[in-house]
């Protein structure tokens, strides 16, 4: 982590506390905060880290962009067909609402050319955690795991929001720790070690590393 980015993260942190949001849209763009949960009106940048990280653009031209976005991200998959796999276990990538493990995976295969080893050393999780997400979407994930994956695929706030809801949470202005991960997002600080150290900074626990009792 640059200090440049370390001084970013920090300068994000403060201001998403005082303002008490996962929105950059004030911050960025000198406007004032609508809602305590990140809703934007009125913008039509497309910058990633400013999108609204809960809660509803108001502005109608965006919601095809957003809509459009989503549907680029997850309909692409380099898995073999479902006819040659045992489609109870691999994730499918296909569904309109893909889950946790199929968003993994599919990110793994398009961003780190199926790596999953970097990915998931990168994310301090075992092996054994891993390969149980994938070899099985029903299985449920703690929201830590599920943040630690998203800074390893080095995931925007609305990748990584997506990502999280999948999985069946989502980030809140209400907790330090979210804050301080959104904030990492933004001025892209993704190493988890950079991210524990600004965690411990402000008093808040660091991510544990997995030994596979995920």
């Amino acid at each position: 982590m640059s200090s440049e980015q370390l001084a970013n993260a920090r300068s994000y942190i403060d201001w998403m506390r005082k303002n008490k949001t996962l929105s950059l849209y004030g911050y960025f763009f000198g406007g004032t905060v609508k809602a305590s949960i990140g809703v934007v009106s009125g913008r039509s940048n497309d910058d990633d880290t400013c999108r609204p990280s809960i809660g509803v653009v108001n502005q109608p031209s965006l919601r095809p962009k957003i809509v459009s976005h989503i549907r680029q991200t997850l309909s692409k998959t380099n898995l073999p067909p479902p006819s040659s796999r045992d489609t109870k276990k691999i994730p499918d990538l296909k569904r309109e609402s893909p889950s946790f493990a199929a968003m993994l995976v599919k990110y793994v295969n398009e961003r780190f050319g199926g790596d999953a080893p970097k990915v998931y050393a990168a994310a301090k999780i075992s092996r054994k955690t891993y390969s149980a997400i994938v070899g099985n979407e029903l299985r449920p994930v703690s929201k830590q795991t599920a943040i630690q994956l998203a800074l390893a695929l080095h995931l925007g706030q609305f990748e990584a929001d997506a990502f999280l809801k999948a999985a069946g949470y989502a980030f809140s202005p209400a907790m330090l720790e979210d804050i301080i991960v959104c904030a990492c997002i933004a001025a892209k600080v993704f190493d988890i070690d950079d991210v524990n150290s600004l965690l411990v900074s402000y008093g808040s626990a660091p991510f544990a590393e997995d030994r596979g009792r995920d």
